[in-house]
């Protein structure tokens, strides 16, 4: 993982915990569960986007269709070869290799605007 990959409010993992992203720099993170000290990104991990993130993050399931509204904005979405779909009335925007917490975070912010927190 690099540094340009990452935004403040970002959710990662130190196996142990979940950390949430305060600030940056090309080497290090500073996440708030460390009281803000300089942790190196080699010893931070991406945390696996599962069914139980989407769920915490808001998305809600009805009949193996998976859906996110948020701001009166409904996404059907559906996973197809490790590619994240997005589907709004006839459009429909593909994402390949989506497969982290962090990289739906950045996703969402660059969609709607706003930054996708846990809700649960």
């Amino acid at each position: 993982m690099k540094a340009n990959e990452l935004r403040i409010g970002n959710y990662l993992t130190d196996t142990k915990n979940i950390l949430i992203v305060k600030s940056l720099t090309k080497e290090n993170v500073y996440c708030d569960i460390y009281k803000f000290k300089e942790t190196p990104l080699s010893k931070i991990e991406t945390i696996p986007l599962t069914e139980d993130w989407l769920l915490k993050f808001g998305f809600t399931w009805d009949l193996k269709k998976v859906y996110l509204c948020r701001n009166e904005i409904a996404y059907r979405i559906r996973y197809v070869r490790n590619s994240l779909i997005l589907i709004q009335g006839k459009q429909c925007i593909t994402i390949p290799n989506l497969k982290h917490v962090h990289q739906l975070q950045n996703l969402y912010f660059t969609l709607i605007g706003n930054e996708l927190i846990l809700t649960q």
